[in-house]
């Protein structure tokens, strides 16, 4: 899906830039040649267990294309030490990990039973943060993890900041706003706030997205004047609560900026998205279809959702 998508680039995108990142840029027409020179490098891998210790968004986003045209079960492991790696090894019994671009991938003793097996899609493995245990795998397409993005012919003037891991859920989303879009995916060589404005101003951001946290962070140690420089036309929040108090210091700083809190998850997806300038989501929701595939309820005090965006196993 990928792959192809890239390959179909637009005459007036090609030489567009796709990607930015820190001091590097990679056209449509290059991010394209990349993926087609790593699917025939890693013939080898087709239809594969793999894990992707790749994190340089430079090698990433050809990375997992390649491994979708190969029909390969791509895991994004991102940034982990080489203790957790090994249990994650160990609990998910990969067949491959690639580390880098460059070296051939090193094939361990296939134990998976999808040791060789052509699928009709490749799949796209992203694993929760653990924080309430062992990392769990949540099993998409880039096909269903592509169905929530938006496609208009006005977002191809947009530029799409990303603060989160492409290796996360909520990452995958704007890596695929963007691209889908034929618009550049911008990130920044660290989250240092006063990094994080001067990439958004010298490559002219207008959709930002980032945790809760990332917003404070920026609005307690970036310089103001700095800040409101930034020609944002939309401010994305996810992953966190939001409070009132945060939307109200968003808003009186770039006033003429739509704020937008979108409620997802790694296992259910995206489930709706709320920009009236206030905390939580109208109480009405719990009792009618908010969007198309959507269900919310509460049971004993706890939200239940169900979503046609899931991940598929």
């Amino acid at each position: 899906m990928l792959a192809e998508h890239l390959r179909n680039v637009p005459n007036d995108r090609r030489q567009r830039a796709a990607l930015i990142a820190g001091d590097t840029v990679l056209t449509f027409a290059s991010l394209a040649a990349r993926t087609d020179v790593l699917i025939e490098r890693w013939q080898v891998l087709a239809g594969l267990r793999v894990a992707l210790a790749v994190h340089d968004p430079v090698h990433l986003v050809p990375s997992v294309a390649a491994l979708d045209a190969l029909r390969a079960r791509a895991f994004l492991v991102g940034r982990r030490g080489p203790a957790e790696l090994a249990e994650l090894m160990a609990q998910f019994q990969w067949d491959a990990m690639v580390w880098n671009v460059e070296d051939p991938p090193p094939l361990g003793v296939a134990t998976s039973t999808s040791m060789g097996l052509r699928r009709d899609e490749g799949s796209v493995t992203i694993l929760t943060s653990g924080t309430s245990g062992k990392p769990k795998a949540a099993n998409h397409t880039w096909t269903t993890l592509a169905a929530p993005v938006r496609r208009d012919r006005a977002y191809a003037d947009t530029r799409w900041f990303c603060a989160y891991p492409l290796t996360l859920y909520a990452g995958t989303q704007v890596l695929l706003q963007a691209l889908l879009n034929w618009a550049p995916l911008v990130t920044s060589p660290s989250l240092d706030p006063g990094m994080v404005v001067r990439t958004m101003r010298e490559t002219g951001v207008t959709h930002a997205s980032g945790t809760p946290t990332f917003w404070r962070q920026l609005l307690l140690f970036a310089e103001r004047d700095e800040l409101r420089a930034c020609t944002l036309r939309q401010i994305t929040m996810g992953g966190e609560p939001v409070t009132q108090g945060l939307l109200d210091q968003l808003a009186s700083l770039f006033p003429d900026t739509c704020l937008v809190h979108i409620y997802a998850s790694t296992e259910l997806g995206r489930l709706f998205s709320v920009s009236d300038g206030r905390e939580g989501f109208p109480a009405e929701w719990l009792d009618q279809p908010i969007e198309q595939g959507i269900e919310l309820r509460v049971v004993d005090g706890e939200l239940l959702a169900r979503s046609c965006h899931a991940m598929t196993g």
